[in-house]
C-alpha cells in the first residue's frame, strides 16, 4: 500500500453487485478514521467512520437517491 501526500491509503475498490453499486474504502493514517464512498451511475454517496463496524454496516445499506 502506498500513502498519498495526505496521509490517505487506499483500502479496497469493490463492486457491490447485490447492492448496485462499487464501493472505494481508504483510511487516513493521521487520524486512523475510515473513509467509504458509494456511488453509481446515479448517485453518489460519501461518509468518515471511527470504526470498521460503524463502516460496514454503511456499505451494508443501499444507495439512496436523493431529489432536492
Amino acid at each position: 500500500m502506498r500513502e498519498s501526500v495526505n496521509g490517505m491509503i487506499s483500502i479496497a475498490h469493490v463492486q457491490v453487485k447485490d447492492m448496485g453499486f462499487n464501493a472505494h474504502v481508504s483510511m487516513c493514517l493521521i487520524s486512523r478514521t475510515i473513509h467509504v464512498f458509494k456511488y453509481n451511475d446515479v448517485c453518489c454517496d460519501y461518509d468518515v467512520f471511527d470504526s470498521q463496524y460503524l463502516a460496514s454496516q454503511y456499505l451494508e445499506k443501499p444507495l439512496r437517491l436523493i431529489i432536492l
